[in-house]
């Protein structure tokens, strides 16, 4: 694969690039960002410790992530696995899964790298978080401080020490929309390539894909917008459909049975329902992970949220809703199932939207 790799760029007219010289000036001129830098390293060969030094452990990754992948390593194939404990383990995209099997075979059996592919993809996707704000007119310092924050958010740095898949399909989703920002032949060619990796790998990838396409439409000339859908249509052939393929043949959807996703869907979708889904996910985006918060304050900001849904007239259990456990108790707790992007996180994606509206 890499001397595929390889041979499609020295192709593409690809180049040896020399390694710039280290300037320490940049250090004194940014010092925020090089003590951020020193941080997130650190925080970085912790969790390469933490992959290599002990086993997975967390509930998704035992009860269908890895143990999916037991079973295909077991097997000796990536195929249907009948009597399995969970639907997880058969109808979910596979790609990140078979990630995780490379490590196994090459381990000959062992999980000691299984965690390795999310730690890469955390690295990944704060690359392509780089490359796009450098994209948008960012200068590096900048560009180089929304990648160090974007590993410093709970939820991607738990994550990426688990086998689970959040992390491979947003890496997947961000490459896509860095490569859409390079307005190459080439790089959209890419950019489709990593969308269909995405759809492979997580059927929430759909949600970015509205995104994906505005931005193609605001970046891309026409002529390329068809190279886009061609390679998008091809790409998703190639490295997107065989899990959906699979669930055709063996239930009859390319979803799957929808046992596995039922605990989460609504009834009926109605505009009440979708209402209350959106007004409690923005709620728990009200994260504090890791942090001891005082009882006192958190049962004031409990209080208050019950209130404010109350005043504007949102059901938090109507029966069109997601029915996924929600309390207004803010969350508290460091776990990758149950922590969102921490007060900086808020800061951060609520800014962004205000300076959204502030430009428009």
């Amino acid at each position: 694969l890499f001397a595929a790799a390889l041979a499609v760029w020295w192709a593409w007219g690809g180049r040896r690039t020399s390694v710039p010289a280290l300037d320490f000036t940049v250090v004194r001129r940014h010092p925020v960002v090089a003590a951020l830098a020193f941080v997130v390293v650190a925080a970085v060969v912790y969790q390469a410790f933490l992959v290599v030094a002990t086993p997975p452990n967390n509930g998704d990754s035992l009860s269908g992530h890895l143990s999916r992948v037991a079973l295909w390593y077991e097997h000796a194939g990536i195929h249907w696995i009948p009597d399995a404990h969970t639907p997880r383990q058969n109808e979910w995209p596979p790609n990140a899964q078979i990630g995780v099997l490379y490590s196994v075979v090459l381990l000959d059996g062992r999980d000691t790298l299984a965690a390795l592919p999310q730690l890469l993809a955390a690295l990944a996707f704060a690359a392509a978080v780089a490359g796009m704000a450098r994209g948008l007119g960012c200068s590096r310092a900048a560009a180089a401080f929304s990648a160090l924050i974007t590993l410093t958010l709970p939820q991607i740095a738990l994550q990426s020490v688990t086998t689970q898949n959040d992390l491979t399909a947003a890496s997947f989703v961000g490459v896509s929309g860095y490569f859409l920002h390079q307005r190459t032949a080439p790089a959209v060619v890419l950019a489709a390539l990593a969308c269909a990796l995405a759809l492979g790998t997580k059927v929430t990838a759909v949600l970015a894909l509205p995104i994906l396409g505005a931005l193609a439409l605001v970046l891309l000339p026409r002529r390329q917008l068809a190279v886009a859908a061609a390679a998008s249509i091809a790409g998703f052939a190639v490295v997107g459909a065989a899990g959906y393929a699979r669930n055709a043949v063996e239930t009859g959807d390319p979803l799957g049975s929808g046992t596995a996703q039922s605990d989460y869907r609504p009834t009926a979708i109605t505009v009440r329902g979708t209402t209350s889904s959106l007004a409690k996910l923005a709620w728990h985006m009200l994260d504090f992970s890791g942090y001891p918060l005082k009882p006192a304050i958190r049962s004031l900001i409990a209080d208050g949220g019950d209130a404010a849904f109350n005043a504007l007239g949102i059901d938090t259990y109507p029966l069109e809703s997601s029915a996924f456990p929600f309390t207004f108790d803010p969350n508290i707790r460091a776990e990758e199932d149950t922590s969102w992007y921490g007060p900086l996180g808020f800061v951060v994606i609520a800014g962004g939207y205000l300076g959204l509206l502030d430009q428009v």
